[in-house]
């Protein structure tokens, strides 16, 4: 985790909570999508890019949710990204440009939600899905796996480019989450740290 990340989760975690007063509105949601490492063609490794959707509640704890899991754990997982959630409205472009792009959860994200983007959600905005709670700690940083999965070469950078990748969360209260959870945002990091600016920022 980056140091700009780590001190806007300490400022957020020391600010008192404050009142909601814009919240951003899911329309819908798909997940929890979880996953047993499989190996990677092209890769000759695993990978737990491979995502089904659970059709029973899955507990969500500080590592993750149990029935998912990484094969690459400098790269991927741990505390600080314990879930990945990813914008659905997104695929209804990636389908019209990479017709191999029509299903959620092909990227490998364990939450996909519509009208929720990443310029909407911040860095330090605080989750409920289902019975967890769960903070946005980071904008996901995209592998060459997912070219190989998708079989686009380049499509992981152009997630980056775009700022379309979705996001990381830790996990502050752990819980069930069953399928197709419901969100509600608790608190909201600041204004001017969305995802997007985030990962702008990093850009430049």
């Amino acid at each position: 985790m980056s140091y700009l990340i780590a001190m806007l989760i300490m400022s957020t975690e020391s600010a008192p909570t404050q009142a909601i007063v814009t919240e951003p509105v899911v329309s819908e949601i798909h997940g929890p999508f979880v996953s047993q490492p499989q190996v990677l063609p092209g890769f000759g490794e695993e990978s737990g890019i491979y995502k089904v959707a659970a059709d029973e509640p899955e507990w969500l704890g500080r590592m993750g949710l149990t029935s998912d899991s990484q094969a690459n754990m400098v790269q991927h997982g741990g505390v600080d990204r314990a879930l990945c959630q990813y914008c659905a409205d997104h695929y209804r472009d990636w389908s019209r440009r990479y017709p191999q792009t029509t299903a959620p959860f092909v990227s490998g994200e364990n939450i996909s939600t519509y009208g929720v983007s990443e310029s909407d959600v911040r860095i330090g905005d605080v989750l409920r899905i289902g019975e967890a709670l769960v903070q946005v700690t980071q904008p996901r940083k995209p592998c060459t796996k997912i070219d190989a999965r998708i079989g686009v070469p380049g499509m992981a950078r152009t997630l980056m480019l775009e700022a379309r990748m979705g996001w990381l969360l830790r996990v502050l209260e752990e819980g069930w989450v069953p399928p197709r959870p419901t969100i509600e945002w608790v608190e909201r990091g600041p204004e001017q740290w969305s995802v997007t600016s985030v990962v702008s920022h990093k850009l430049a």
